[in-house]
């Protein structure tokens, strides 16, 4: 095992060489080539349960948006400047080493791990067991508590690997790692899923997962510990060349090998004449012999010895599959509508008896596979078509036994093709029933938005506008179902309503045509004038009429909260960021009631639990010495708020800054980030921590951070985000969107809240200014709820941005709150 005295320059060239080779010697079963990542948001460790399998693959968001790989398939490189000699004595790995740290290097991979796919399957508690790390030096994996003390995220307590990371329900989780030497390094993973009421256990695929740490030593040649041996193949044909190739654990000058080869395990090694490199050419003669690469040093003394390798005969035919055997993907021909349900399914020709596939794809003819991690491994792949998966290949593969490929399809390619205006699938209608005709005050108006034809999507949002020139509200009471009813009132006289019906990624896939609200008031007498409806005052001889006028007045009204989702724990990304079609979109994502569910910001309160308190928080950390902490790394039970701009990758617009414009609240909102090694750090522009404040992100990124409110109560962040296209510099905006935190106690548990609003209310005047009185009481301001059309509305709705305890609303945002039942924030 070597270690590090002193930094030295690598020899970049001849160790890149050794790590494309070493990528995939570090196993037989790992690529020849594989996708090398040197930076950017990686979840080592993707655990999902898929038809009743857990899978274990490898998710990365710097090729896309969580892309999934087979293990074997990826090379994690951790570059150079991951060297430090400052690793403090408290700190594993001191006093030097290559340190990723816990907060994401935009220059360095940032290896995680997340079980959020098993969230909804019953077997929640997983354990992911490293049980074996092959390399040149120790490997400590380690978070921090929220003021900089490494912390053991092992079950055993311990900072060095192998070990057993543990999550006890769906998280997402980040750490510290530290490689003491450079080198080439292998973990041997396997993950185990428990349903805690039954105690029932799914266990995944195993895993073999390479780090490349370091670029090699210049100067002196390291020496090598191990070797690996790379170009094996699954199997051969007799007369078959044999092309091998032995790969040191790290860069070195030494040049010498010997090959030995024996028939069976059980027969003496006999050196290989002619062979003196690190090549080994052969041919394949028998089946089951071993070979054997053995370094040498200047005094001739062996210094590193691979494994033996066995070599496998299987004459079953010309080598791509089984004699006779052909694998067909059926179900792609012609084309499909964004929307539609795709099932492919792989078929054998003649049939045989395995029946354990992968599912493949990959953008276009030129792009590498990435496997299809939400495919399952049976012979059907059942997913909904997208606008965006247009020109995709798709293939399935075959495997035997011993996960050997037998065969594999041709790929075939999605055609998805949308013929209509972009607002739905092709000859998807939605139209809103229910508002023909004309309603009186008080009735009940139920509307219903009808698919023709019908789909199995059923989430729904609905909009309204005052008019056809304004822009659409979110009804933030409407809920998400194909009905929307309330209390028609005189005020909403010309108001349009539109439905908008949503797939599971939440993308609009089809939007109604408006429909427009009539309301009509036949209660009072009319006068000659020809249709004002009003009421006849004084006498009959010299009539007044009295007209319905709305004015505005001040008056204390309690408050109530009307949020669709409470959340309380796990992931959130706060600010999720995303692209398309040349709009920016800001909305929430959180991995609690599943896996990547966005929602409108106003429709979520975020609760910061009583737990979170602490009156510990050092001299020197912002907010100290004592508020409501929310840290870096995730505790599973308070919520886990970060951002996520990886929606704007391959958009173009992949410089984003996130604006939070406006806190409002009891308290200080602090934000910021740890050093590798505890210290507090900005990330906000211009290096403040409190907010408000800006983020930046310069390339698509997945960061968290650590949170303190310095007061219990309720907060509202106001936030927009724009993106900027690096190379020509324009920019697009996304709208303004309102997040709301209730800090310590729940709006509901809370002590009843008032504030001094100001409403619009409908009195009574007569053409000259008098007062006067509307039929039935209807007009008029008071504290008894007979206020015209705020009679019928029961509690006042403030969605969302209240203050406890402070001047709830002002001006004319409360006045639209309180007149309109169902009117949300501006879409």
């Amino acid at each position: 095992m070597t270690t590090r005295s002193s930094p030295r320059r690598r020899k970049a060239v001849a160790v890149l060489a050794a790590v494309m080779l070493a990528a995939g010697t570090a196993t037989a079963a790992h690529a020849a080539d594989p996708l090398i990542l040197d930076h950017g948001h990686i979840d080592t460790f993707h655990v999902a349960v898929e038809d009743g399998e857990l899978v274990l693959s490898l998710a990365e968001d710097v090729t896309g948006s969580h892309v999934r790989h087979q293990p074997e398939d990826v090379l994690l490189r951790v570059k150079e400047e991951a060297w430090t000699e400052q690793i403090p004595s408290q700190f594993p790995g001191s006093p030097e080493g290559y340190v990723l740290p816990l907060t994401q290097d935009r220059n360095l991979i940032w290896p995680g791990w997340d079980t959020n796919g098993v969230a909804g399957s019953g077997y929640t508690d997983v354990s992911i067991d490293i049980t074996d790390v092959n390399g040149p030096g120790d490997i400590h994996l380690y978070t921090l508590t929220g003021f900089g003390t490494p912390t053991s995220l092992l079950q055993d307590g311990g900072f060095q690997l192998p070990g057993t990371i543990r999550e006890a329900r769906p998280a997402h989780t980040h750490a510290q790692w530290t490689f003491s030497a450079a080198g080439e390094y292998t973990l041997q993973v396997r993950a185990t899923a428990t349903d805690p009421d039954t105690g029932a256990t799914l266990t995944s695929n195993p895993g073999t997962y390479a780090f490349s740490v370091g670029d090699g030593a210049a100067g002196q040649p390291q020496i090598p510990s191990s070797l690996a041996i790379h170009g094996l193949a699954d199997h051969y044909h007799t007369g078959d060349t044999v092309s091998l190739t032995a790969v040191p654990d790290v860069a070195t000058d030494l040049d010498h090998y010997h090959w030995y080869t024996r028939d069976n395990a059980s027969d003496s090694w006999s050196v290989v004449p002619g062979l003196g490199g690190a090549e080994f050419t052969g041919i394949a003669d028998h089946d089951g012999r071993q070979i054997k690469a053995a370094l040498f040093g200047d005094d001739h003394a062996v210094v590193a010895e691979s494994e033996p390798v066995t070599v496998h005969i299987d004459d079953h035919g010309d080598g791509e599959e089984p004699i006779g055997t052909v694998l067909t993907v059926t179900g792609a021909e012609g084309h499909f509508h964004p929307g539609d349900t795709v099932e492919l399914t792989a078929v054998q020709e003649p049939a045989t008896d395995l029946d354990h596939y992968h599912w493949f794809t990959r953008p276009d003819g030129a792009a590498a596979w990435s496997l299809a991690g939400d495919a399952g491994t049976t012979d059907t792949y059942t997913f909904t078509a997208l606008a965006d998966i247009d020109g995709y290949q798709v293939q399935a593969r075959l495997y035997d036994d011993h996960h050997d490929t037998v065969a594999t399809s041709e790929p075939v390619t999605l055609h998805i093709q949308d013929h209509g205006d972009g607002e739905g699938p092709v000859d998807m209608v939605l139209t809103v029933t229910g508002a023909e005709g004309h309603f009186h005050p008080g009735d009940t108006v139920e509307l219903t938005a009808v698919q023709e034809p019908a789909t199995d999507l059923d989430h729904y949002h609905w909009f309204t506008r005052p008019d056809a020139d304004a822009t659409w509200s979110l009804a933030g009471d409407a809920g998400t179902t194909d009905t929307y009813t309330f209390t028609a009132q005189a005020d909403i006289d010309g108001y349009q309503v539109q439905a908008r019906l949503y797939d599971d990624h939440h993308d609009t896939v089809a939007t109604s045509e408006p429909v427009t609200l009539h309301i009509q008031d036949h209660s009072g007498d009319h006068g000659t004038g020809g249709g004002t409806t009003g009421t006849v005052i004084g006498n009959t001889s010299e009539p007044r009429l009295c007209l319905p006028q709305e004015q505005e007045v001040e008056r204390e009204v309690p408050v109530t909260e009307d949020f669709s989702l409470v959340l309380d724990h796990g992931h959130i990304d706060l600010f999720n960021v995303t692209a398309d079609g040349g709009s920016l979109t800001l909305d929430l994502k959180e991995d609690v009631t599943g896996s990547h569910e966005r929602h409108a910001p106003g429709e979520v309160l975020l609760h910061v639990k009583p737990e979170a308190y602490t009156d510990a928080i050092p001299e020197g950390y912002p907010g100290a010495p004592a508020g409501y902490l929310l840290p870096l790394t995730q505790n599973p039970d308070l919520i886990w708020p970060g951002w996520d701009t990886n929606g704007v990758a391959g958009s173009g617009y992949t410089d984003v800054t996130i604006d939070i414009t406006a806190v409002d609240g009891p308290g200080d909102v602090y934000l910021y980030t740890t050093s590798t090694f505890g210290a507090a750090v900005p990330v906000l522009e211009g290096g403040g921590f409190e907010l408000p404040g800006s983020v930046r992100e310069q390339s698509p990124a997945h960061t968290h951070a650590q949170w303190t409110f310095s007061e219990p109560g309720q907060y509202t962040l106001t936030a927009r985000a724009t993106a900027t296209d690096p190379a020509g510099g324009g920019s697009i905006t996304s709208g303004e969107e309102t997040y709301t935190f209730a800090v310590d106690t729940l709006p509901e548990a809370a002590a009843s809240a008032t504030g001094t609003i100001t409403e619009t209310v409908v009195v009574g005047r007569t053409a000259d200014g008098e007062e006067c009185d509307l039929p039935g009481g209807a007009g008029g301001a008071g504290g008894d709820g007979a206020n015209g059309g705020l009679a019928s509305t029961g509690t006042p709705y403030v969605a969302g941005i209240a203050v406890l305890g402070t001047s709830l609303l002002a001006g004319g945002a409360a006045t639209t709150a309180l007149r309109r039942r169902f009117f949300g924030p501006a879409v």
